[in-house]
């Protein structure tokens, strides 16, 4: 046999058993690798019948049915001519899949007329083909939004046998449901999970029932509220007990949500952890910092490495050069950055030999991150990968533009998260780099205008605590803001505290003394002046500035 034949034709197997198992991510990487290969070579019917058929599977399961139906078209088209025993299970697929999506979008008659024919066709050979018939003939018996049988029985083909042997539907039906998931119809999907739970438990399934469970939290995890903790801790607990199987794992943003929730409320960490290393789930965004990062790195306030959640250390001395490396790529904006302006910030030129010293310190830099993949060259430019690597300063940029104006519903939970990311300045080790001065200043800026509107919000508010609290974190970061301490003192000024409000602006008067030699301003001496007379104080003596 040609190479490429088998090549292509242990793919096809691949991607229909990925199809078949709900892993719809690998999947699709195995058809967009094999595509070129598909459309370059002239294989012979049989194999692009099959070909097409197993990514009609494919798309069903992603809930591309658009897609599914395109794909069978392109099946039956190269399986004219052929033998009834090379084109049974590409038909028989291809007949499951008009089957499914006919019935989801509600053509009765193209339904009837697939499942005829599905009928009428000898028993399929290969399992993704038996599972994919099941699911159609399952599909029929129970499209959506009919009204469940008396107790959940069982539609007349369904095999009296053990309950094990029962249970082979039930994975694809799961898929079904998600699929129309994705497309918004939630309480429908609701009921025909709830439904699908039902036969589950009666065929004994209870990984597959914990599973339930969990997507059926998943899709209320947009409901705020104690229920969807609980019933994902209860879910979670179940799937530790009886295992679970994750058939749906290819409903990537599903998990994604179930991970995020469970991880911001610490609930079963460690099988979330489990599942997301097991299935490679991508984390959803930089936001989520609790997620199990391959690669974390810290810049703000300190520098430090870690992989796989231990901190990377060096026996002897660090690599400079692809530590820099790393510094700069971030300092410039952690995406889509000129090779040719690290190599001209970092060696002085762009030559030949910088650019060289640049590949040299970048194959280190990977080796030393454990992942490959952490940063991603195309086009001459360098980014690091989000979906591998957290950095603590792109995710505070990236924070930055999801704030909501002071005052709104939202402000407190999302300000929080954003200020909890800024622990110091960037770099603080490298004061002297040049490449990092603006990024630098930019995010000190973006840092204390965040902390100076939010505390305003909250004077604005009444809540003196809050901002007084916000403004000593600024403080903290910035020694040299007036207006920090200015806010301090009209709080303790409101809470009548005037002893407190004046001792802030001593702290002021003596930090401005020592790095400027200058007093604070008319509008801060009003501010004291207002704190003496509401505590009786007498206007002080003023002492020259040191």
């Amino acid at each position: 046999m040609d190479p490429d034949h088998a090549r292509v034709s242990r793919a096809i197997r691949t991607i229909a058993l990925c199809a078949a198992h709900g892993r719809t991510t690998r999947g699709t990487r195995i058809l967009d690798h094999f595509m070129p290969l598909v459309a370059r070579h002239d294989l012979t019917p049989p194999v692009v019948s099959a070909w097409f058929a197993a990514m009609a599977a494919l798309r069903l399961v992603a809930g591309d049915h658009s897609g599914a139906i395109d794909a069978a078209d392109r099946s039956e088209m190269a399986a004219r001519g052929l033998s009834p025993a090379e084109s049974r299970d590409p038909l028989l697929l291809v007949d499951a899949c008009r089957v499914v999506a006919a019935v989801t979008a509600g053509d009765t008659s193209g339904a009837r007329e697939a499942l005829q024919r599905l009928n009428a066709g000898a028993e399929p050979m290969s399992m993704p083909a038996r599972w994919f018939v099941r699911w159609a003939r399952l599909t029929a018996a129970f499209p959506p939004g009919r009204t469940s049988r008396a107790s959940g029985a069982s539609p007349p083909w369904w095999p009296q046998t053990a309950p094990g042997e029962r249970g082979i539907w039930l994975p694809l039906v799961l898929l079904d449901a998600l699929a129309r998931a994705e497309d918004g119809t939630r309480d429908s999907v609701r009921d025909r999970l709830a439904r699908l739970r039902c036969h589950c438990s009666a065929a004994g399934r209870t990984a597959l029932v914990a599973e339930i469970d969990l997507i059926l939290a998943g899709l209320g995890c947009r409901e705020d509220g104690e229920d969807v903790v609980a019933g994902l801790r209860v879910a979670f607990d179940a799937v530790r007990t009886h295992g679970c199987r994750f058939v749906s794992r290819g409903h990537v943003r599903l998990w994604q949500r179930l991970c995020t929730i469970a991880l911001s409320v610490d609930v079963a960490r460690d099988v979330v952890n489990d599942a997301i290393e097991r299935f490679s789930w991508p984390a959803p965004g930089l936001h989520v910092k609790a997620w199990p990062w391959p690669v974390r790195v810290r810049t703000l306030g300190e520098f430090s490495i870690e992989r796989d959640g231990e901190p990377v250390k060096f026996a002897g001395k660090q690599p400079r050069r692809p530590l820099a490396l790393l510094k700069a790529i971030i300092a410039f904006g952690g995406s889509r950055v000129a090779l040719v302006g690290i190599a001209r910030s970092l060696w002085g030129s762009d030559d030949r030999n910088a650019l060289r010293a640049l590949e040299v310190a970048l194959l280190r830099l990977r080796r030393l991150l454990g992942r490959h993949d952490a940063l991603v060259v195309q086009d001459g430019q360098i980014s690091v990968n989000d979906a591998v690597c957290w950095v603590d300063a792109l995710a505070f940029d990236r924070a930055l533009a999801d704030v909501v104006v002071p005052g709104m519903s939202r402000s407190d939970d999302t300000a929080r998260r954003v200020l909890d990311l800024y622990r110091g300045d960037f770099l603080p080790v490298d004061p002297d780099a040049s490449w990092a001065v603006a990024a630098r200043e930019r995010w000190h800026n973006a840092f204390s205008a965040l902390v100076h509107d939010i505390a305003a919000g909250h004077e604005a508010a009444g809540a003196w605590e809050a901002a007084i609290a916000l403004y000593e974190r600024g403080i903290s970061s910035d020694a040299l803001c007036e207006a920090f301490y200015e806010g301090q003192m009209r709080c303790y000024l409101a809470l009548d505290r005037p002893s407190e409000g004046l001792e802030v602006y001593s702290r002021l008067r003596r930090t401005l003394s020592a790095a400027f030699a200058t007093a604070p301003r008319a509008r801060t001496e009003a501010t004291a002046e207002a704190l003496r007379a509401r505590g009786g104080l007498p206007a002080p003596a003023r002492s020259p500035l040191v």
